[in-house]
């Protein structure tokens, strides 16, 4: 059975990215890149060889990536899992909404769905690495 492996990222949504970013690089000390994102990286506690990392970005509500239509929350949370396909085929057995867009991008696959609270929520397969 495929599952959740880890925290992707989260993605905070705001009508004045660049302002957010001077706020949280200012205040807490995170470094964004030019696209208003940045990472952490982490290593698999039981496999010490496998590195991970957490997405964090600030985007306007109306970004191509990580459009956040329809959603409840402004928000989205991305969690990593191990087989993006078989995950999303399950939430459709039991009537979860599941978007149809699943995006290649540099690090991998990403799909979305909403919870049973019209939270969209990103599941990120990210590509194998050690």
């Amino acid at each position: 059975m495929a599952s959740i492996t880890g925290l992707g990222g989260i993605i905070l949504y705001s009508n004045d990215p660049k302002r957010l970013i001077k706020w949280y690089k200012t205040h807490l000390g995170i470094n964004f890149g030019t696209e208003g994102d940045t990472f952490f990286y982490w290593r698999e506690k039981d496999n010490s060889d496998k590195i991970g990392k957490t997405l964090v970005e600030i985007v306007p509500p109306d970004n191509d990536d990580h459009i956040i239509d329809q959603s409840k929350s402004p928000v989205m949370v991305s969690f990593c899992v191990d087989d993006l396909s078989e995950i999303l085929a399950s939430l459709r057995r039991i009537d979860i909404k599941v978007c149809d867009d699943i995006r290649d991008i540099d690090d991998g696959i990403i799909g979305w769905f909403y919870d049973i609270d019209g939270n969209k929520i990103e599941l990120w397969q990210q590509e194998e690495n050690t």
